[in-house]
């Protein structure tokens, strides 16, 4: 951005993270992040410009281009090279989505040899995996969403046999911990 006032704010909303934002019934970007974009212009009083992504990872490789000015990203250290966070704005919990017959019964026991797990490529959850993991592989897909419909509908392998059931595990204080403001999530079958 320049240093005099700008009449829009391009805000870069991630549509690989259905939580923060998806397309609406107009097919224009809707959720949270959509929201607080339009406040935070309306508070500078600017427009609001909207230039929607399919993954986190292809709003980083933007970064320092021109092509927005105000992104809603997890904070990780990966990141922290090219981007400068505030204070995170929400607080997603990761956890696990499992076959209900799975012999993980926690997010810890997934890290062993033989196990992949799903993942969107370049998510803050694909990031702190491959800082954590010791044993277990990682299948990296396009983006979170990918993962998840990957393991649901078996359209990617897998290594835990399943019948169709899930269950998710949920953390638990044996677990490995997140910083505060860094989330992760693990998609496995």
């Amino acid at each position: 951005m320049s240093h005099n006032k700008p009449s829009r704010l391009r805000f870069a909303i991630n549509l690989g993270n259905a939580v923060l934002a998806h397309l609406g019934e107009t097919g224009k970007p809707a959720g949270i992040t959509v929201e607080l974009s339009h406040r935070l212009a309306t508070r500078w009083g600017v427009s609001a410009e909207f230039v929607p992504y399919p993954a986190a990872g292809k709003v980083v490789a933007d970064a320092g281009g021109e092509h927005w000015d105000i992104a809603f990203l997890a904070i990780d250290p990966a990141r922290e090279a090219t981007l400068r966070f505030t204070s995170p704005y929400i607080t997603i919990q990761g956890t696990a989505l499992v076959s209900v017959d799975s012999p993980c019964q926690s997010v810890a026991d997934m890290d062993r040899p033989a196990t992949t797990i799903n993942v969107g490529q370049n998510a803050a959850y694909d990031l702190w995996l491959t800082r954590h993991l010791q044993h277990a592989s990682l299948h990296r897909l396009p983006s979170s969403q990918e993962a998840i419909d990957a393991s649901r509908w078996r359209r990617q392998p897998v290594s835990t046999p399943g019948c169709g059931y899930w269950r998710i595990i949920l953390p638990r204080s044996s677990r490995p911990s997140a910083s505060p403001g860094r989330t992760w999530t693990v998609f496995t079958r």
